[in-house]
């Protein structure tokens, strides 16, 4: 269920964007939370910081965890989209599986999105990874045209 906030409209779609505390430039399209500032040398949040984030997070509505999965450039592209995807699927049942309670979602992006942008058939271990992502709407990750279809885990 997703909570309505206090004017009455479902929080649905926004992202947080924390920008510098002298910044007084909005931050387009995303709702800015601010929390008070923490004082010199403090770890311990104070009563009145945790009672910002949990407005925050009322507010928000629910966060959901996104698994992008993501390989090298070797291979056919229809292989390393869809291993990508397994990656990616696989991971997210771990976190269901050991305890996670958010929504859970994952995707596949194959080598589409290779680090450091290198060519195509090159062994690069750094591109057969997976990017963890939490949001309140579906993350749209740039640098392709590939269209996510988010799955969710039950």
């Amino acid at each position: 269920m997703v909570p309505e906030r206090r004017d009455g409209h479902v929080a649905e779609g926004l992202r947080i964007a924390v920008p510098a505390p002298d910044d007084p430039r909005p931050v387009s399209g995303r709702r800015v939370v601010r929390a008070p500032q923490l004082g010199p040398g403090r770890r311990v949040l104070g009563t009145t910081y945790r009672r910002s984030l949990k407005t925050a997070i009322w507010e928000l509505g629910p966060i959901k965890l996104y698994i992008a999965g993501h390989t090298d450039t070797v291979g056919a592209a229809a292989y390393n989209l869809n291993l990508s995807r397994r990656r990616a699927q696989s991971i997210a049942g771990w976190f269901r599986k050991n305890g996670l309670r958010i929504p859970i979602a994952y995707e596949g992006y194959g080598g589409i999105r290779a680090a450091g942008g290198h060519a195509d058939n090159t062994d690069e271990p750094r591109n057969r990874r997976v990017d963890y992502i939490l949001s309140v709407e579906d993350p749209i990750l740039k640098a392709t045209e590939f269209q996510a279809v988010w799955k969710l885990v039950n």
